[in-house]
Protein backbone atom coordinates (compact mmCIF):
# COMPACT_ATOMS: atom_id res chain seq x y z
CA UNK A 1 0.00 0.00 0.00
CA UNK A 2 2.91 2.36 1.30
CA UNK A 3 4.18 1.56 -2.54
CA UNK A 4 0.89 2.49 -4.02
CA UNK A 5 0.57 6.45 -2.90
CA UNK A 6 4.66 6.70 -3.39
CA UNK A 7 3.85 5.84 -7.05
CA UNK A 8 1.03 8.07 -7.00
CA UNK A 9 2.57 11.08 -4.87
CA UNK A 10 5.39 10.94 -7.99
CA UNK A 11 3.10 10.74 -10.83
CA UNK A 12 1.53 14.39 -9.37
CA UNK A 13 4.56 15.74 -8.15
CA UNK A 14 6.23 15.52 -11.75
CA UNK A 15 2.65 16.20 -13.54
CA UNK A 16 3.05 19.22 -12.13
CA UNK A 17 6.67 19.89 -13.50
CA UNK A 18 5.90 19.17 -16.54
CA UNK A 19 2.40 20.54 -17.04
CA UNK A 20 1.89 23.38 -14.68
CA UNK A 21 3.30 26.23 -15.32
CA UNK A 22 4.02 28.74 -12.25
CA UNK A 23 3.51 32.15 -12.04
CA UNK A 24 7.86 33.23 -12.33
CA UNK A 25 8.02 30.80 -15.01
CA UNK A 26 5.25 32.45 -17.03
CA UNK A 27 6.69 35.85 -16.05
CA UNK A 28 10.27 34.74 -17.24
CA UNK A 29 8.90 33.51 -20.57
CA UNK A 30 7.36 36.74 -21.66
CA UNK A 31 9.76 39.26 -20.54
CA UNK A 32 12.30 39.23 -23.22
CA UNK A 33 9.96 39.23 -25.75
CA UNK A 34 8.64 42.37 -25.21
CA UNK A 35 9.60 44.81 -27.31
CA UNK A 36 11.50 47.27 -25.09
CA UNK A 37 15.15 48.14 -23.77
CA UNK A 38 14.78 46.46 -20.20
CA UNK A 39 15.40 49.58 -18.47
CA UNK A 40 12.09 50.58 -19.92
CA UNK A 41 10.42 47.08 -19.37
CA UNK A 42 11.51 47.24 -15.70
CA UNK A 43 10.95 51.10 -15.49
CA UNK A 44 7.49 50.05 -15.51
CA UNK A 45 7.24 47.19 -13.99
CA UNK A 46 8.26 49.23 -10.66
CA UNK A 47 5.05 51.51 -11.04
CA UNK A 48 2.99 48.41 -10.56
CA UNK A 49 1.06 46.30 -8.13
CA UNK A 50 -1.79 43.86 -7.91
CA UNK A 51 -4.36 46.49 -7.30
CA UNK A 52 -3.70 48.38 -9.83
CA UNK A 53 -6.24 48.38 -13.25
CA UNK A 54 -4.37 48.87 -16.32
CA UNK A 55 -5.48 50.32 -19.78
CA UNK A 56 -3.17 49.46 -22.62
CA UNK A 57 -3.68 50.81 -26.73
CA UNK A 58 -1.40 48.91 -28.52
CA UNK A 59 -0.35 45.00 -27.71
CA UNK A 60 2.08 42.80 -27.65
CA UNK A 61 4.17 40.27 -25.81
CA UNK A 62 4.02 43.36 -23.21
CA UNK A 63 0.02 42.50 -22.83
CA UNK A 64 1.31 38.80 -21.42
CA UNK A 65 3.90 40.11 -19.39
CA UNK A 66 2.85 43.52 -17.76
CA UNK A 67 -0.54 42.02 -17.33
CA UNK A 68 0.62 39.98 -14.39
CA UNK A 69 1.73 42.50 -12.06
CA UNK A 70 -1.48 43.92 -12.15
CA UNK A 71 -4.84 43.18 -10.63
CA UNK A 72 -7.07 43.88 -14.17
CA UNK A 73 -5.66 44.45 -17.60
CA UNK A 74 -7.45 45.80 -20.65
CA UNK A 75 -5.95 46.35 -24.37
CA UNK A 76 -7.16 47.82 -27.75
CA UNK A 77 -5.43 46.63 -30.73
CA UNK A 78 -6.02 47.84 -34.03
CA UNK A 79 -4.43 45.23 -36.47
CA UNK A 80 -6.23 41.71 -36.69
CA UNK A 81 -3.71 39.28 -37.45
CA UNK A 82 -1.79 40.64 -34.92
CA UNK A 83 -4.59 40.60 -32.53
CA UNK A 84 -5.01 36.81 -33.15
CA UNK A 85 -1.83 35.88 -32.62
CA UNK A 86 -1.52 37.78 -29.01
CA UNK A 87 -5.13 36.24 -28.27
CA UNK A 88 -4.01 32.66 -28.81
CA UNK A 89 -1.37 33.41 -26.48
CA UNK A 90 -3.62 34.70 -23.81
CA UNK A 91 -6.29 31.99 -24.43
CA UNK A 92 -3.42 29.11 -23.70
CA UNK A 93 -2.40 30.84 -20.41
CA UNK A 94 -4.30 30.73 -17.51
CA UNK A 95 -2.89 32.91 -15.12
CA UNK A 96 -2.55 36.20 -18.08
CA UNK A 97 -6.37 35.11 -19.22
CA UNK A 98 -7.84 35.65 -15.50
CA UNK A 99 -6.13 39.35 -15.60
CA UNK A 100 -6.85 40.70 -19.10
CA UNK A 101 -10.38 41.71 -18.75
CA UNK A 102 -10.80 42.67 -21.91
CA UNK A 103 -8.80 42.57 -24.76
CA UNK A 104 -10.64 44.37 -28.39
CA UNK A 105 -10.22 44.52 -31.67
CA UNK A 106 -10.63 47.55 -33.57
CA UNK A 107 -9.40 46.94 -36.95
CA UNK A 108 -7.75 49.66 -39.16
CA UNK A 109 -6.26 48.84 -42.86
CA UNK A 110 -3.76 50.31 -44.35
CA UNK A 111 -5.71 52.97 -46.71
CA UNK A 112 -8.05 53.59 -44.21
CA UNK A 113 -9.15 57.45 -44.68
CA UNK A 114 -5.51 58.05 -45.77
CA UNK A 115 -3.93 55.84 -43.27
CA UNK A 116 -1.56 54.29 -45.92
CA UNK A 117 1.47 52.33 -44.82
CA UNK A 118 0.49 50.81 -41.91
CA UNK A 119 3.49 51.78 -40.02
CA UNK A 120 2.90 55.48 -39.23
CA UNK A 121 1.24 56.74 -36.74
CA UNK A 122 -1.95 57.87 -37.70
CA UNK A 123 -4.69 60.13 -36.80
CA UNK A 124 -7.61 61.33 -34.64
CA UNK A 125 -9.70 60.48 -38.41
CA UNK A 126 -8.47 57.74 -38.94
CA UNK A 127 -8.04 56.03 -35.73
CA UNK A 128 -11.35 57.43 -34.60
CA UNK A 129 -13.10 54.51 -33.06
CA UNK A 130 -9.44 52.95 -31.53
CA UNK A 131 -9.07 56.02 -29.58
CA UNK A 132 -12.26 56.02 -28.50
CA UNK A 133 -12.46 52.24 -27.22
CA UNK A 134 -11.52 53.30 -24.00
CA UNK A 135 -15.08 54.53 -23.39
CA UNK A 136 -16.32 50.55 -23.95
CA UNK A 137 -14.37 49.30 -21.00
CA UNK A 138 -17.32 50.60 -18.05
CA UNK A 139 -13.99 51.23 -15.69
CA UNK A 140 -13.89 54.18 -13.79
CA UNK A 141 -10.21 54.64 -13.18
CA UNK A 142 -7.43 53.22 -14.54
CA UNK A 143 -4.50 53.41 -12.39
CA UNK A 144 -1.73 52.81 -15.34
CA UNK A 145 -2.13 53.40 -18.75
CA UNK A 146 0.53 52.52 -21.61
CA UNK A 147 0.63 53.79 -24.34
CA UNK A 148 2.32 51.89 -27.20
CA UNK A 149 0.07 51.57 -30.41
CA UNK A 150 -1.51 54.10 -32.94
CA UNK A 151 -2.51 58.19 -32.59
CA UNK A 152 -0.70 57.91 -29.15
CA UNK A 153 -1.04 61.99 -28.74
CA UNK A 154 -4.81 61.23 -29.20
CA UNK A 155 -5.22 58.09 -27.05
CA UNK A 156 -3.57 60.28 -24.03
CA UNK A 157 -5.95 63.12 -24.23
CA UNK A 158 -8.88 60.80 -24.47
CA UNK A 159 -8.08 58.75 -21.32
CA UNK A 160 -7.90 61.87 -19.37
CA UNK A 161 -11.16 61.64 -17.89
CA UNK A 162 -10.41 58.42 -16.75
CA UNK A 163 -7.46 59.17 -14.27
CA UNK A 164 -6.75 60.56 -10.97
CA UNK A 165 -4.11 62.14 -9.49
CA UNK A 166 -2.44 59.06 -8.68
CA UNK A 167 -2.44 57.19 -12.21
CA UNK A 168 0.34 57.37 -14.62
CA UNK A 169 0.21 57.11 -18.35
CA UNK A 170 3.52 55.64 -19.83
CA UNK A 171 4.16 56.62 -23.30
CA UNK A 172 6.71 54.37 -25.57
CA UNK A 173 8.94 55.83 -28.58
CA UNK A 174 8.41 59.01 -26.90
CA UNK A 175 11.90 60.90 -27.36
CA UNK A 176 11.57 59.95 -30.86
CA UNK A 177 8.89 61.89 -32.43
CA UNK A 178 8.81 65.21 -31.31
CA UNK A 179 5.24 65.70 -31.67
CA UNK A 180 4.63 63.35 -28.94
CA UNK A 181 5.61 66.58 -26.88
CA UNK A 182 1.84 67.66 -27.39
CA UNK A 183 1.29 65.31 -24.51
CA UNK A 184 3.22 67.17 -21.78
CA UNK A 185 1.62 70.70 -23.49
CA UNK A 186 -1.91 69.93 -22.22
CA UNK A 187 -3.17 67.92 -19.12
CA UNK A 188 0.04 66.07 -18.31
CA UNK A 189 3.22 67.10 -16.41
CA UNK A 190 6.06 64.43 -17.22
CA UNK A 191 7.55 62.85 -14.24
CA UNK A 192 10.49 61.01 -15.46
CA UNK A 193 11.65 60.22 -19.40
CA UNK A 194 14.42 57.87 -20.63
CA UNK A 195 16.59 58.40 -23.98
CA UNK A 196 18.20 55.00 -24.48
CA UNK A 197 16.69 52.17 -26.36
CA UNK A 198 12.87 53.06 -27.78
CA UNK A 199 12.93 55.85 -25.06
CA UNK A 200 10.22 56.02 -22.88
CA UNK A 201 8.20 58.95 -20.66
CA UNK A 202 5.39 58.91 -18.07
CA UNK A 203 2.99 61.23 -16.90
CA UNK A 204 0.75 62.60 -14.39
CA UNK A 205 -2.02 64.77 -14.42
CA UNK A 206 -1.44 68.27 -14.15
Amino acid sequence: MFIVLLIVLLIIINYNKLFCVTYEEETNKYSSLVYMSEEERNIIRLYLNKSHTMLEYGSGYSTLYFSQFVNAYYSIEHNEQWYKTIKNLIDHSPIVSSIIKKYILIPIKPGYKGWLDGVSDGNKIQFHDYINAVHSFNVNKFDRVLIDGRARVDCAFETYSYLDKNSIIFVHDYTNRDYYSNISKKYYKIIFQTYEGQTLAAFKLR
